[in-house]
């Protein structure tokens, strides 16, 4: 069901409170093992990298 506000996204939620509880969990965990790679670089595609590496199970 689309409730015009909550993304669009790969965990279930339905509501933008259920999006940010899940989002919140599974970023930090994959923030933990972006801390133990480390970063390829510091320029655009670096950061499209993290942003990939965080976000990619929401």
């Amino acid at each position: 069901m689309d409730d015009g506000v909550t993304l669009r996204n790969l965990v279930g939620a339905r509501s933008p409170e259920q999006l940010r509880t899940r989002e919140d969990e599974l970023v930090e965990a994959r923030a933990l093992t972006l801390r133990e790679q480390g970063l390829d670089s510091y320029d655009l595609a670096g950061a499209r990298q993290v942003h990939r590496h965080l976000f990619q199970d929401v």
